[in-house]
């Protein structure tokens, strides 16, 4: 009995490994992804701060377009961040 379950087990668990690497593969994917569009939305909103601050370069409201680009860069430092977090796990 004991032969047979363990060779029932050495011949399920490569399907297993297999299994459990394609739902990794495509959780990084995934991740991947939201990444891309993450970078992608930081640049947007950086060139828009930076549009409010060309704009309003003689007014006292120039700020606004600090305060944009900062979130921007905030943003940015976050998916460098995580892309180097996803690349150390991998």
């Amino acid at each position: 009995m004991h032969r047979l379950f363990t060779s029932l087990l050495l011949i399920a668990l490569p399907g297993v490994a297999v299994a459990q690497t394609d739902d990794s593969i495509t959780l990084v994917m995934f991740l991947h992804g939201m990444i891309g569009f993450f970078g992608a939305l930081s640049l947007v909103v950086f060139v828009a701060g930076f549009l409010i601050y060309i704009t309003r370069l003689g007014t006292e409201r120039r700020e606004d377009g600090i305060k944009v680009m900062e979130k921007g860069f905030t943003i940015m430092m976050v998916v460098i961040l995580c892309v180097a977090v996803l690349y150390w796990v991998r």
